[in-house]
């Protein structure tokens, strides 16, 4: 657990510094509120795996796979626990806000086929 500490609060450290130089040069505007939420989702999306997998043993579930499905279930669910609290905190929510449409943008069928060629 200490050795994704020390990562993690490098990366909010080297994101920090650079939000202070623009806000700086007042090329952004720093809100106290949301720096903080971002702060708490990126280091529950970093600190999920490992957290998670001692509350909620799932690799016994997911043992015979390849993958870290375990993993991945985890930082899914974490993603929608923060859906739910901003559904819960903000008054003019929805899932559009997040970018979770179920609508397809016209003329992107290409670019995603495109791209899943390349990998």
């Amino acid at each position: 657990m200490v050795d994704l500490l020390i990562p993690l609060t490098a990366y909010i450290f080297i994101i920090a510094v650079l939000c202070l130089a623009l806000s700086q040069r007042k090329l952004i505007k720093i809100k106290l509120n949301w720096s903080l939420v971002a702060i708490a989702l990126f280091s529950a999306y970093v600190l999920a795996p490992s957290m998670l997998n001692t509350l909620l043993p799932l690799e016994h579930l997911f043992a015979q796979f390849a993958w870290p499905w375990a993993d991945k279930f985890s930082v899914i669910t974490c993603s929608f626990l923060a859906l739910l609290l901003l559904w819960l905190g903000q008054k003019k929510f929805s899932l559009a806000d997040a970018g979770f449409t179920l609508k397809q943008a016209p003329n992107s069928l290409i670019p995603a086929i495109k791209s899943c060629c390349y990998c």
